[in-house]
């Protein structure tokens, strides 16, 4: 276990998060994960009582209920990806105080665009094979797919 101190400035916090990142596999009981534990709810410590500075009032540890909650019971892929200003705001937004709603939201917005990606690729290969679909196919799969419930029902397919 590396030695672990409190954090007292933007420095010391950008470190702990650094070091939480290369401990986020360790195991439960280890010296890592012990670590892990405590860096944890340093971070959350510090965040709290930077959090009227940095404009909101109860600060969110997205690492604290990651590791807590999350990570223990669900299998994930943990990654890092930067996010727009705006979109960050309104992801906040959407998904309130609780940082637990923030991967959920975030992982379904992600399956949703990988969904229609996948579905707009598969059609841009059946139209490579069969040619671009007619008016009476183009009808047949608005049916099957408001049968299926499948997106929005379009007017004048007779399902709205």
């Amino acid at each position: 276990m590396t030695a672990v101190k409190a954090i007292r400035s933007e420095a010391d916090y950008e470190a702990a998060l650094a070091r939480i990142d290369q401990l986020m596999d360790a195991a439960p009981g280890t010296p890592e994960g012990e670590e892990l534990d405590v860096l944890t709810d340093l971070v959350e410590h510090y965040e709290e009582r930077a959090g009227a500075s940095w404009g909101f009032g109860r600060p969110t540890t997205l690492l604290w209920s990651y590791h807590r909650s999350y990570y223990r019971a669900v299998p994930v892929v943990k990654r890092s990806f930067s996010i727009d200003p705006e979109v960050w705001a309104a992801v906040r937004r959407a998904v309130g105080p609780e940082p637990r709603k923030v991967s959920a939201f975030v992982n379904e917005a992600l399956a949703n665009h990988a969904r229609i990606v996948l579905g707009l690729r598969a059609v841009a290969e059946w139209e490579a094979e069969h040619g671009t679909p007619s008016p009476k196919q183009l009808a047949e799969a608005d049916r099957r797919l408001d049968a299926a419930s499948v997106g929005m029902p379009r007017s004048g397919t007779g399902s709205g």
